[in-house]
């Protein structure tokens, strides 16, 4: 039984129970994917606003976690500089792609 809105359950369709399968399979996919992407490294998307620079800082910051790549918008002033400098964290040796 499915639950809606509530306390109110209704019976799911064959369609509809398939597709929570299909979903919770996609969602241990991701989780199995982000663990090994947090072993290998960290990618940071919008390296050049003031949160992405702040998750660099943080990462600098931390001995067991390292910065692997760094991306900007498309067409950014800051493409090709290095992420930690554009970031206050100092030189890191991973250049900001687009």
């Amino acid at each position: 039984m499915g639950k809606c809105s509530g306390d109110l359950r209704l019976p799911l369709t064959p369609m509809a129970e398939g597709n929570l399968k299909k979903l919770s399979q996609a969602m241990s996919d991701v989780r199995s994917s982000l663990t090994i992407s947090w072993r290998s490294g960290i990618i940071v998307c919008g390296v050049g606003g003031r949160m992405g620079g702040a998750v660099v800082r943080a990462i600098q910051q931390s001995p067991d976690v390292k910065l692997v790549a760094a991306i900007d918008k498309p067409g950014s002033a800051r493409l090709g500089k290095d992420a930690g400098e554009m970031s206050a964290a100092g030189h890191l040796g991973v250049r900001n792609h687009g």
